[in-house]
């Protein structure tokens, strides 16, 4: 990566009345783009405790639409960007969000994400 090199988080705040019960309801026919946290079918959806945004399907336009096309969503989202250039703010996020479990074997339960999350933790950090 370079300096230039930049990394973002994208956060998307909703109301209780936009989160769809997936149990009850099928996220799928909605007419605004609903949020839902689906069953948890795989150990990556348990580690991870994901939620996933349902879109708006417009059959006369055969089309989903995305959260930064509607005004309603789009204000409703936020980009919080770091630039790489600055390794000791990079660190710091990092270490924190380990401190909450979150690295890289939180969010890939697997062999590969647990290589990744030992090496970091025993030679990068």
């Amino acid at each position: 990566m370079n300096e230039k090199t930049v990394r973002t988080v994208w956060c998307y705040s909703v109301k209780y009345d936009e989160i769809v019960n997936s149990e009850t309801t099928n996220p799928f026919e909605q007419t605004k783009t609903l949020v839902y946290q689906p069953k948890h079918i795989s150990k990556r959806i348990v580690s991870q405790n994901s939620w996933f945004t349902s879109h708006y399907y417009n059959k006369g336009r055969d089309k989903f639409t995305g959260l930064n096309f509607k005004l309603a969503s789009r204000s409703k989202l936020y980009q919080i960007t770091f630039k790489n250039a600055d390794e000791k703010l990079r660190k710091e996020i990092l270490k924190t969000l380990d401190t909450y479990g979150i690295n890289s074997y939180s969010a890939f339960p697997d062999l590969e994400g647990l290589c990744k999350y030992l090496e970091w933790e025993n030679y990068k950090k």
